[in-house]
């Protein structure tokens, strides 16, 4: 079989699989857009307001049943980037979205952010672990946040109490 022949098969067969794919349950990453992220974009982002109420009948348009919310607490946090009060924009934020999703329990839930280089990292792990409605996972966005995986400092930085002693240990948030 020629090489066209097979990419013709493999598209119909593609185009085949999602005429059959049913709906998404879930959709696991979406932000909302709170006037804070608004104004640290920028005007040339084009980001609009976008709440919970909205995202909920985006889901509706599309059959989807929930979806999480992703906090976008990390890009105060970005490398360069100067922001008075940091931490306090990063606790509002996390905040903001654990309250979005709380208009909508049963169908949304938040994860927080923030940049785990920070000195404040831990601190807003636990907090957020602590929030009602945000205990259940966060959001690390390595390449806003300048993470480098062959950095051993990176790698060791977001460790309280760092035991390693080659162990792997689960905990639920």
């Amino acid at each position: 079989m020629s090489r066209l022949a097979r990419r013709l098969v493999l598209a119909a067969s593609l185009i085949a699989g999602l005429a059959h794919a049913q709906t998404p349950v879930g959709d696991y990453h979406q932000h909302v857009f709170s006037a804070a992220d608004i104004a640290l974009a920028g005007p040339d982002a084009g980001l609009q307001p976008l709440d919970a109420k909205d995202v909920i009948a985006l889901l509706d348009a599309a059959g989807i049943r929930k979806a999480t919310l992703l906090s976008l607490a990390y890009m105060f946090g970005k490398p360069g980037r100067q922001v008075e009060d940091e931490l306090a924009k990063v606790k509002a934020e996390n905040d903001w979205t654990a309250a979005q999703a709380a208009c909508y329990p049963d169908r949304l839930v938040a994860f927080c952010s923030f940049n785990p280089l920070k000195d404040y990292a831990i601190e807003e792990l636990k907090r957020c672990a602590g929030t009602p409605g945000m205990a259940r996972g966060i959001k690390l966005h390595f390449g806003n946040s300048d993470i480098q995986l062959d950095d051993p400092a990176h790698v060791a930085r977001p460790r309280p109490g760092s035991s390693s002693n080659g162990s792997c240990r689960r905990r639920r948030m």
